[in-house]
This record gives structure tokens, C-alpha cells and sequence, in this order.
């Protein structure tokens, strides 16, 4: 057994190699043969916890990766907690595979312990090309002996457990998918301090004026950035976040340099029916980073099991809508796009934007100023003329 590392950084790098070198003569230590990459899986958990244990954070146990996914996954030890017949907690997976350009996802997961089922409430995936959340609610089995079943175990485990203690709290990692996985002796590992979406991944997201300078886009857009900037075309613009509210997902930032025409607010609040028009920059990495145009109707006005403070569309949204302007057909700004239902479910066109509403409260509190419409008057215009009058107010929001 590998014995619990503690210190900072320089340590951490440190055991990582020597580990690295201790992977190559695994077989022989066990007596058995295996391929290199079930080698480096079996102490994968380790590697990770190690290279992330950098000053003092919150405490996460390692699950594992399983084979084909080059990713390592950990469960937030504070987070887990009981609710009724559920434990809930925080799920965080970052790709091994190119560390500088690491693919991060982090999601809200329930777990039925009694019936070994599994839920992912809520997950955002950040890789180079963007950002996209998604929304599930379907509670599914969970297979015995992979990751999701180690995961569901260990959360269970730690939900009978009192809250880790700030130190020298050590987690055997579970064994890793694979021939011979049984044998593999458990490493013991300090737990990692929060993971560090590392400086060099980028991801993307939308944005629109409400005065000259301000931008409102989502939260989960800004979340983590060291670096924002917009866009326009060939225009580049250095952002600062000055205001957000993660419960509604809202994000204000404030640009350098730029006069924009702000959008006007609707009036009043949508109908289930009427049309909407979403701008947005959706997976720039693929198909470029131009501004792109989907329409459809408000299908509900709720959001995902009943709540209130959001509407779903169902105007196509993807990776990179996120923070886009919901326009209702006068072009006035009805809702800010936050997330998709999860498209393993078999939904298509299923979107849900924050409503009206909850983005006024989130400007008149930050003291924002914004554009009030006046009630609308005659026949709408064209969806063309709409955009045609929009498009200048909405940019491309990059963040690294």
C-alpha cells in the first residue's frame, strides 16, 4: 500500500512520478500480466488526488474512470447528503487525456441506496469548444460492478458517515474497471483539494446588451473564468463579471471600450404559445463563430418538475446558447437561455430559459440599468427584421 501523501504541490508532482514509475513493474509486484493503460488505471485515483492536493480546499474521494473514458471522477465529501429515501452530491469528472485542454463536468447527482438507482439532476460540461448544461430527471439502475456503481456506493458510505475531518482524512480508492482489477492492493490517498479547471480550457457562451456597456449572459458561462472576453465579428472586447446570482443562473459583465445598443425588456410576461426567436453563438468550435438564429414557441411556463422562475422553449439550443436573449416577436428580450433537457432522455427541442421576471429582480438589486418596452402595438415584424435590428446586441462571451 502506498503510503498517505501530505504537503503541497512540489510533494504531490513528487509521489505522482514515482508513482508513474511504479505502474511499469505493477504485473510483476502482483504476479500477473496487464496491458500499460489497466496498469496506469489502477492507480489513476491516486495520480489524480495527489496532482490536485495543492493547499488547503474541500475534501473529494476519488471513484475511479472506467474503461474508454479517459476521465477521473470524485465526489464532493461535503456535499453528500441525506433527503428523505435520496443522498445527494456533487459529481466532478475531469479528462486525463490532455490535461492543458481538459474536458471538466460537473453534476447533481441522486442516489437511490435502497433500490441502486441513479439520477443526474443537473450537468455542465466545459471543454474547449463551450460550455453546456443539461437538465435530466429520470431515476435509472444502476449496472453492478462499473464506475456509476462504485460511485453510488461510496456515496452511500459517506452519507452514513459524519462530515470528513478538515485533515488527514484518507480514502482507499475503489479498484478500476478491468482483468485483474480485483488484485489491485486499494492506494491510500490524502483527499484532493478541489479540482482547478486549468487556465488554458476554454469555453464559450452568449450574451446581450442592456445599456452601453453591460452584457447579461448565465452564470455557469462565468463560473471559473480568469479571462472573459467578447466578441463582435473581428471586434474583441476584455470583460469583467460584476454581478451574479447562481440560483437564477444570471451573470452581468461589464465591457472595455464598446458602445452597444442595449435590448428592451418585454412588458409583461410570455404566453404559452407564443413565438420566440433565440440569437446565440452555438459550438463556435464546429461551425465557426458566427451568430446563429432558431425560433419556436414558449411550450411551457415552467421549468423542469414545476419551477417557476423558468420557461421551456422549444427553439433549438446547443452548447454556446447559453446566456442568449429569448426574444418574443416584437424582439424584446422574454427570457435568458440556460440549459437543454438532457438529450439521452430522447428529448428534441426541449430548452428551458430564465423568465422575465427573475431577470429584472437580478438587475433592479445590482442597481443595473435596463430598457423597459412599451406595450406592444400593432402587428409584430418579421422574424428577419428582428434580427437584423438584434444582432448588433448580441456577442460572443469566451472565457478561459
Amino acid at each position: 500500500m502506498v503510503a498517505a501523501a501530505t504537503g503541497g504541490p512540489e510533494l504531490a508532482a513528487g509521489v505522482s512520478k514515482r508513482l508513474m514509475a511504479c505502474a511499469r513493474r505493477l504485473p510483476k509486484a502482483l504476479g500477473m500480466t496487464l496491458p500499460l493503460p489497466f496498469r496506469l488505471r489502477a492507480l489513476a485515483a491516486a495520480l489524480a488526488g495527489l496532482a490536485l492536493a495543492a493547499g488547503a480546499g474541500e475534501a473529494w474521494v476519488p471513484v475511479g474512470g472506467a474503461i474508454g473514458q479517459p476521465m477521473e471522477f470524485f465526489i464532493e465529501a461535503a456535499t453528500v447528503r441525506r433527503q428523505g429515501e435520496m443522498t445527494h452530491y456533487r459529481l466532478v469528472g475531469r479528462e486525463t487525456r490532455n490535461p492543458e485542454r481538459a474536458t471538466l463536468i460537473e453534476s447533481e447527482v441522486g442516489v437511490d441506496c435502497a433500490r441502486q438507482r441513479r439520477v443526474e439532476y443537473v450537468t455542465t460540461t466545459r471543454w474547449r469548444g463551450g460550455v453546456l448544461t443539461e437538465t435530466a430527471a429520470e431515476l435509472r439502475p444502476v449496472a453492478p460492478g462499473g464506475r456509476t456503481a462504485r460511485e453510488l456506493d461510496l456515496a452511500c458510505r459517506l452519507a452514513e458517515q459524519p462530515p470528513p475531518a478538515p485533515a488527514a482524512v484518507v480514502v482507499a480508492a475503489p479498484p478500476s474497471d478491468g482483468p485483474g482489477a480485483a488484485t489491485v492492493p486499494a492506494v491510500a490517498a490524502p483527499l484532493p483539494a478541489r479540482p482547478a479547471l486549468p487556465a488554458a480550457v476554454r469555453w464559450s457562451g452568449t450574451g446581450f446588451a442592456v445599456d452601453r456597456s453591460t452584457l447579461v449572459t448565465n452564470h455557469h458561462v462565468v463560473r471559473g473564468c480568469e479571462r472573459l472576453v467578447a466578441l463582435r465579428g473581428e471586434e474583441r472586447y476584455a470583460a469583467r463579471v460584476v454581478a451574479t446570482d447562481a440560483a437564477n443562473d444570471l451573470a452581468a459583465v461589464v465591457l472595455q471600450g464598446v458602445e452597444l445598443q442595449p435590448l428592451a425588456l418585454a412588458a409583461g410576461p410570455q404566453e404559452l404559445g407564443e413565438a420566440v426567436t433565440v440569437l446565440g453563438y452555438p459550438l463556435p468550435g464546429v461551425l465557426g463563430p458566427q451568430l446563429r438564429v432558431t425560433t419556436g414557441v414558449v411550450s411551457s411556463l415552467q421549468g423542469l418538475a414545476g419551477e417557476d422562475r423558468a420557461m421551456q422553449i422549444s427553439a433549438a439550443v446547443q452548447s454556446g446558447n447559453s446566456g442568449g436573449p429569448v426574444l418574443d416577436p416584437w424582439g424584446r428580450v422574454a427570457g435568458v437561455v440556460a440549459r437543454k433537457l438532457d438529450a439521452r432522455l430522447g428529448a428534441e427541442n426541449v430548452g428551458f430559459a430564465v423568465r422575465l421576471q427573475p431577470l429584472r429582480t437580478f438587475l433592479q438589486d445590482h442597481a443595473l440599468p435596463a430598457s423597459q418596452a412599451p406595450a406592444a402595438a400593432g402587428a409584430p415584424p418579421s422574424v428577419a427584421d428582428v434580427v437584423r435590428r438584434s444582432a448588433p446586441s448580441v456577442l460572443l462571451v469566451t472565457c478561459s
